[in-house]
């Protein structure tokens, strides 16, 4: 039986029936596909203008820049990386998702952020502030794509 996996575009081949048994919640009855349930990012990545995909991968790497400056003293003993950044087509909000490595209180860690999300809109106004006329708000997301497939892993094991 062939799967497919659309996060990293690739077809699993499952040898026999067990391993069908337990992904049977994942999959689509006649279709053999997996449902993409990774994390809402994912399902909407080809709708971005030109121009969002810019400002996004802007704002990505100038944020991950700011982070690290201020993740050692806000949250120390985790590494935190930014996976992907959502830019409103108005470039008025950015959805700026993170993961969390170990992810124990990965929650708390989010909810910290969000607390300081005016500190790191200031810092991103000054790297941005010859590119766009408008810094977009700041609103971040647990990203937890990564734990979701471990779990596959483990299902197929």
């Amino acid at each position: 039986m062939k799967i497919f996996f659309p996060d990293i575009n690739r077809y699993v081949y499952l040898a026999n029936s067990s391993c069908h048994k337990k992904l049977w919640p994942l999959i689509r009855p006649n279709v053999c596909q997996i449902i993409p349930l990774t994390s809402p990012h994912s399902l909407f990545s080809n709708r971005m203008s030109t121009r969002q995909n810019k400002v996004s991968k802007q704002v990505q790497k100038d944020i991950a820049s700011i982070i690290q400056q201020y993740s050692s003293d806000m949250i120390p003993g985790k590494m935190l990386t930014v996976t992907s950044v959502r830019i409103s087509p108005d470039l008025g909000v950015a959805k700026i998702y993170i993961s969390v490595f170990p992810s124990s209180d990965s929650d708390k860690n989010i909810a910290l952020l969000n607390q300081h999300k005016n500190i790191f809109r200031n810092d991103l106004g000054k790297k941005l502030r010859h590119q766009l006329r408008k810094v977009p708000e700041i609103i971040f997301y647990l990203d937890d794509s990564l734990d979701y497939l471990d779990n596959i892993n483990k299902l197929l094991k």
